[in-house]
This record gives C-alpha cells, structure tokens and sequence, in this order.
C-alpha cells in the first residue's frame, strides 16, 4: 500500500510543479508585454507531462508492485508479522535453498519434517 501512496504523491509533485512551471513560462513574457506560448509550445508541454507521468506511474508504482519477493526476504517478513516463529521459518527456507548435493538422506528427511511442521504452525496460526 505504501508503494501506491508513494508513487501517487510523487506523480502529484511531479505535475504541480509541472503545473506552476508552465504557467510560469507561459504568463512572465505577457507581464512583459511580449506574446503568449504557441499552441505547439503548449501542446509540447502537455507532451512533457503526459510521457513524465506515464514514466512515473510505469517505474514507481507499476514496476515497484511487480517486483517479486525472493524465498528468504518472503520468509522474513512472514516471521515479522508472526514473530511466533522464532527464526525457525527462515532457517528452514536458506536450508532449503542452500541444499548441498552430498547432503544426507537423513539431514533431507529432517528438514522435511521441519518445513511440514512449520507448515502446519503457520496454518494454525494464520486462522
């Protein structure tokens, strides 16, 4: 939710300040007697705008949501918001993902055993 928030405010910012910008060049030369923008000058502004918001909107929010979770950080955050866990989550996922190819078949069935305990808790707990 934060990612969305953020990148709504910065794509706010981005065009109030795109706003008072143009407005800006477009008033100052009539104060000083000369003309106003062109209409191509204006349609060039609002070109600016619309591909600096595409841009913001692909790369802040959009980008920002699809970025996916490696197994550890997901881990991580799981025992964050259910701290009954006690680092027990995280151990057994880097056991998982780090599994050396001469391991044991008995040290395989333990961490089996431990990820389908583990499994089960979270179940409980999650209801």
């Amino acid at each position: 939710m934060h990612i969305l928030i953020e990148g709504l405010a910065f794509l706010v910012i981005w065009l109030a300040g795109l706003y008072w910008l143009v407005l800006a060049i477009d008033y100052l030369p009539v104060r000083f007697g000369l003309n106003e923008m062109s209409q191509a000058a204006r349609f060039v502004a609002i070109a600016i705008a619309m591909v600096g918001s595409g841009w913001i909107f692909t790369t802040r929010i959009i980008g920002r949501l699809n970025a996916g979770l490696k197994d550890e950080k997901l881990a991580l955050l799981i025992e964050r918001k259910y701290p009954n866990f006690k680092e027990s989550l995280v151990s057994t996922v880097e056991g998982l993902s780090q599994r050396k190819v001469d391991a044991l078949p008995a040290s395989e069935q333990a961490m089996r055993l431990k990820t389908r305990k583990l499994a089960e808790q979270m179940a409980t707990q999650v209801r």
